[in-house]
């Protein structure tokens, strides 16, 4: 964008106009033209001068790589997390991590576990208890359900977060209907 009014400015200037008809025809700012204008006429070239690059800069290709090591060592980690344990800031912990390694900040999926056995054991228990209902029809049956259930991995949906390139290199939580242990009775009476 800067080089492009520099270039409009210098053609401009080579074309035979005043810098105050060019501030006013392009409506840029009055500094940048008469600074663009002067050097122009002092120079002859209208590029910036070349600069070095500061000496306390960060994002050295040797902090990217150990950035990239801890967030291929656990992708899970936070970029605050990661930015508290380097001693810089998260917006350029954030930055080194999505433009120049490429990586974004994805939310876990969550889905329920479903084996082939399960879903085997499903459908038998469902046919017995269809065609038991079918042959008795008048009596009444009691549920009662005293069973440990395993306790699911405890997420929050908006806080843990996966650093991946893909969207499909992010790991899926499986979920149970009842992570808890559960006791429970009910009765169901058919006539």
């Amino acid at each position: 964008m800067e080089q492009a009014r520099r270039d409009t400015i210098f053609e401009l200037a080579r074309a035979g106009h005043k810098p105050s008809a060019i501030y006013k025809l392009l409506n840029y700012p009055k500094t940048t033209v008469y600074r663009v204008f002067n050097t122009w006429e002092a120079e002859g070239k209208v590029c910036r001068k070349a600069h070095n690059m500061r000496s306390d800069r960060i994002r050295t290709p040797r902090f990217l790589e150990g950035l990239r090591k801890s967030i291929k060592a656990s992708p899970g980690t936070s970029l605050s997390r990661l930015a508290k344990n380097r001693g810089v800031s998260k917006q350029l912990v954030s930055k080194a991590a999505n433009e120049d390694l490429g990586y974004r900040s994805y939310r876990m999926t969550k889905q329920h576990i479903l084996t082939a056995s399960m879903k085997t054991t499903r459908l038998t228990n469902g046919k017995r208890l269809l065609n038991d209902l079918k042959s008795h029809g008048g009596r009444i049956i009691f549920f009662s359900d005293a069973k440990n259930w395993t306790v699911d991995r405890s997420y929050n949906i908006q806080n843990d977060r996966w650093l991946a390139k893909e969207r499909e290199e992010v790991p899926t939580v499986f979920t149970t209907k009842f992570p808890a242990p559960l006791r429970g009775s009910g009765m169901l009476s058919i006539p």
